[in-house]
């Protein structure tokens, strides 16, 4: 689902952030077995789809819990107007998950908006240029706070359905139901320089409403921009917190995706007066507010989790892994962490990185996407072979192997 490009890294400024109202192997492809200390302690479960697979089988494979997702465009397909028969399908595979033992997880799927919302004004993010972002369909909830009435509906009906049995409800609002502003790629595949702050309702919040992202002037004023634009996400991830907790009074997790920010990166871009040019902006951390240590910091609940969905990726030469980074904010703040594979690598390595992150970092679950690729998959871990066979898909028994086995 997400590819992890070069990261480059800096001091983050961090403002206060002001209160918010309430493909099958023929034969067994083994890999060589980690070398790690202590026996895993976390939760393994899967996302969908489970086509071909009963959560019986999951479950007797090692998994603890199964995660429903839905999507608000689906849900609630005309304003006011709620898809019993698609509720009802959700809530059969919720029962079916719990009859089979496993616990559930909810992504929540403000995400994927419905059309009628998207026409509304302001509905789609603007960027500095003019350019309206519709390549994928996240609202922008982020600066019209008058959308927001309507994805609080959807929230409400969404636990009066379905109820809020549920271990963990998983929020984030932008683009894979991460917590992320959209990032736009050029035809040559670039990250486009557009920082999505310049539709009506943005422009009239802005610190700064006469200066655009790349113009002359001083470091000061970008300054102001950056933390204006940056802190905007922080406060739509404590609304989106708030109002799940307004029904549901479990576990709340936000997603995190990618590399962030490191340190350096606030001060390279407003040296450069953000015109997309610094190492961060190049790879979009900027543009996309993915400013995990300002996110977190200011979480709004203290109860909230920490949840990685770049699990699997690698350390790099001068930078830690995104799981090893978000698990040391997660600390710091004395909160749970969890954590997940991209879902574009699913082989035997990806999950054996995914499995020493988790250990090594003491995360309370480990999600693997999807559980589709796992019926094609090998039986590789725990057998003795050569290290290049872990490029084999990672199967169920690899899966029950992993989730079991120190």
């Amino acid at each position: 689902m997400r590819l992890a490009v070069g990261v480059a890294v800096a001091a983050l400024a961090v403002t206060t952030i002001p209160a918010l109202a309430a493909a099958p192997s023929a034969t067994p492809r083994p890999a060589v077995r980690p070398t790690l200390v202590g026996a895993p302690t976390a939760a393994w479960g899967v996302a969908g789809g489970y086509t071909g697979l009963s959560y019986t089988t999951l479950r007797a494979s090692g998994a603890r819990f199964a995660l429903a997702e839905v999507q608000w465009a689906q849900v609630e397909p005309a304003p006011g107007r709620f898809d019993r028969a698609y509720l009802d399908q959700v809530l059969r595979n919720i029962r079916a998950m719990k009859a089979a033992g496993l616990q559930v997880e909810l992504n929540i799927g403000l995400d994927v908006a419905p059309s009628w919302l998207l026409k509304k004004p302001g509905a789609r993010f603007v960027d500095q240029h003019g350019r309206i972002y519709r390549a994928t369909p996240e609202p922008n909830l982020v600066w019209d706070a008058h959308l927001r009435a309507y994805a609080a509906s959807y929230i409400q009906r969404l636990f009066a359905t379905l109820g809020t049995g549920f271990s963990v409800v998983r929020v984030g609002g932008g683009h894979w139901g991460e917590l992320t502003y959209p990032r736009e790629l050029t035809a040559s595949g670039r990250v486009t320089d557009s920082y999505w702050a310049f539709d009506r309702a943005a422009r009239s919040q802005s610190p700064t409403p006469k200066w655009r992202p790349g113009m002359k002037g001083s470091t000061a004023t970008a300054t102001r921009f950056l933390n204006w634009y940056l802190d905007s996400l922080v406060r739509y991830q404590n609304w989106q917190v708030q109002t799940v907790q307004r029904w549901y009074r479990g576990r709340v997790a936000v997603l995190y995706p990618s590399w962030g920010m490191r340190a350096g990166d606030f001060a390279a871009a407003v040296r450069t007066r953000l015109n997309g040019t610094s190492s961060a902006e190049r790879n979009g951390e900027v543009q996309s507010g993915i400013d995990h240590e300002r996110q977190i910091k200011h979480l709004a609940s203290r109860s909230v989790a920490v949840w990685c969905t770049w699990g699997d990726a690698p350390s790099m030469p001068g930078n830690i892994s995104p799981a090893d980074e978000l698990a040391r904010l997660a600390r710091a703040t004395h909160r749970p962490f969890m954590l997940e594979n991209t879902g574009s690598d699913v082989s035997v390595a990806a999950m054996m990185r995914l499995r020493a992150a988790a250990i090594r970092n003491s995360a309370n679950d480990v999600l693997w996407v999807r559980a589709a690729n796992l019926l094609a998959g090998s039986r590789a871990l725990g057998r003795t072979t050569r290290q290049s066979n872990t490029r084999a898909s990672a199967g169920l028994a690899d899966f029950a192997w992993a989730a079991s086995h120190p």
